[in-house]
This record gives structure tokens, C-alpha cells and sequence, in this order.
């Protein structure tokens, strides 16, 4: 099956890496995201993983152990208050956040949770609607 592009569908399409050795050879080895970075952090901790601008204007640079040091603590404090699997968590960051952002999407996902991601253009009204809309019960 092709799409009408001519590229491979999913499931026809080959997404071995075979020119990195610190990657993954077949991301369909793992069950989800939160597997994969684990991963990752395991076999080269102290590689450099994301290089994003945060909400203080700072570029922050991290490697993976650092990653999911700081995913699964964000995770545990979701938890703390309240949060359990498969709950909706609500990220409403504008896009000086990108740091912010990608750690709450590895916190949801190391916690079994469901990021739902709310542009922070939208008027008050209409966040208030997605909010609702997709049943988010916690907003970062």
C-alpha cells in the first residue's frame, strides 16, 4: 500500500536504522515512547538527547538519563496530586516552552498518561472548550 505521494504505508515501510550504532535498529522493538527512551538512556546515558529554548528564554541541553530523570519526576508529581494512568493531561505552552513541553509529553508518557496538547493562542473560551472537549483533568 502506497500513499498517493508514492511513499510506503506504515506498515510497509522500513524504519531500520542502519547508519547509527547509538540508535535503535527497529523502533517497533519497544511498546511505546517511554520504552524507547529508557532505552536509549541505558545504552548511551550520557549522549546529548534535546536541545530546546524553555520558558525562561535559557537553551536547555540535556542528555538521555538526564531526560528521563527529569520525564519520570514530573511523572511522580503528576502522580502526587492526583493524577493515575490513562488520565488527560493538558499542555498549554506557547512555543518559547518547547523545553517544557517535551518534558511533559515523556512524563505522560513514562506515567501512562494521555498528553493532550492545547494551542495557547486560543482564546480563553476556546481552551476552556478543548479542555472540557477532551476530558483533561490536569493542565501544565
Amino acid at each position: 500500500m502506497e500513499f498517493s505521494n508514492g511513499t510506503p504505508a506504515s506498515s510497509d515501510w522500513d524504519m531500520t536504522m542502519q547508519d547509527d550504532d547509538n540508535m535503535p535498529r527497529d523502533w517497533r522493538e519497544y511498546n511505546s515512547l517511554a520504552d524507547m527512551i529508557r532505552a536509549q538512556a541505558k545504552q548511551t546515558p550520557n549522549q546529548l538527547a534535546l536541545v530546546a529554548r524553555s520558558a525562561t528564554g535559557q537553551e536547555e541541553r540535556i542528555t538521555y538519563a538526564q531526560m528521563v530523570w527529569r520525564g519520570e519526576k514530573l511523572a511522580r508529581g503528576l502522580y502526587q496530586i492526583g493524577a493515575t494512568e490513562n488520565d488527560h493531561v493538558g499542555v498549554c505552552l506557547d512555543n518559547k516552552s518547547a523545553y517544557e513541553a517535551i518534558i511533559t509529553l515523556l512524563a505522560c508518557a513514562f506515567g501512562g498518561m494521555v498528553c493532550v496538547t492545547i494551542n495557547a493562542r486560543f482564546a480563553e473560551e476556546e481552551i476552556l472548550h478543548a479542555l472540557t472537549l477532551a476530558d483533561v483533568r490536569y493542565l501544565v
